[in-house]
């Protein structure tokens, strides 16, 4: 589940890959005019700064001597980059799975129906917590396909496992893959089965690290989850989804790619059909 490398012997590229991608972005941002992080001015017009969590870092990281310029720029680079892509992702990996499964479909659209009706209003707050079984298939969608399905890890201890021991100051990349698939998930790791999120938290299921894991974990994962759920209802509330997702081939980047396309077609729910 995880390749050990000595330091400087990036594993296979990938650490070398990701640091030229990751410079390159920075690059990019630095030429976006206004780009520069500064503290947020205040106004009598206009939303609170407390109102934006980017804006409380920003006035914290002015009045702190702890924080370089390098540093503020570091963290507003992880909110772009983690912010954007993943949750497309995960959406579309979504898509692509419930609607290869019409029996799981059929349950979402049963449980929107049941705290929405009729009624075309949006999603609140207080909706979130009720949509129990669409958040089951969003984790299960995250272990089968995760968005990020290899990380990095630098070592700043020895770690001990059973065979071998770690040295600090190494580089130990993990297969996020590898361990939504292993045997310990059960006889079933290999199938697409939301059901599994629906018993009381199991000790498999604290393996689940489709928002990584550890220290290191995401910060917007309660972000993600809300946002990943108010667009599937709308998604779902309207549309039927048909898709295959045995078709696909994918290559295992920086993030979960379909190398095959998507393989997903939509088509709009008659909710006047009984």
């Amino acid at each position: 589940m995880f390749v050990y490398q000595p330091c400087g012997q990036p594993a296979y590229g990938w650490l070398a890959y990701t640091k030229e991608t990751l410079t390159h972005f920075a690059l990019l941002i630095r030429e976006v005019p206004g780009a520069t992080p500064s503290p947020p001015r205040r106004s009598s017009s206009g939303p609170s700064p407390q109102a934006c969590p980017v804006w409380v870092l920003l006035e914290m990281f002015s009045n702190s001597d702890a924080f370089t310029d390098s540093d503020i720029r570091q963290h507003v680079d992880t909110f772009v980059v983690a912010g954007e892509d993943t949750t497309a992702g995960v959406s579309m990996y979504c898509m692509l799975l419930v609607g290869s499964y019409s029996q799981v479909q059929d349950k979402i659209y049963e449980e929107i129906n049941e705290i929405f009706g009729d009624d075309e209003r949006d999603v609140t707050k207080e909706d979130l917590s009720r949509l129990v079984y669409l958040e089951a298939v969003l984790k299960e969608t995250m272990r089968f396909y995760p968005i990020v399905p290899i990380i990095g890890r630098h070592l700043d201890k020895d770690v001990k496992l059973r065979n071998c021991t770690l040295s600090k100051g190494r580089t130990a990349i993990l297969s996020i893959y590898g361990i939504h698939r292993h045997p310990m998930w059960g006889p079933d790791a290999d199938e697409f089965r939301p059901e599994r999120w629906l018993s009381p938290l199991s000790n498999i299921q604290k393996m689940f690290a489709g928002f990584s894991m550890g220290r290191r974990i995401c910060i917007g994962k309660t972000y993600a989850m809300a946002s990943l759920k108010v667009i599937l209802v709308h998604v779902f509330r309207n549309y039927i989804i048909h898709s295959d997702h045995t078709k696909c081939t994918f290559d295992l980047d920086i993030t979960l790619k379909p190398t095959s396309g998507h393989h997903i077609t939509i088509e709009r729910r008659n909710k006047n059909k009984p």
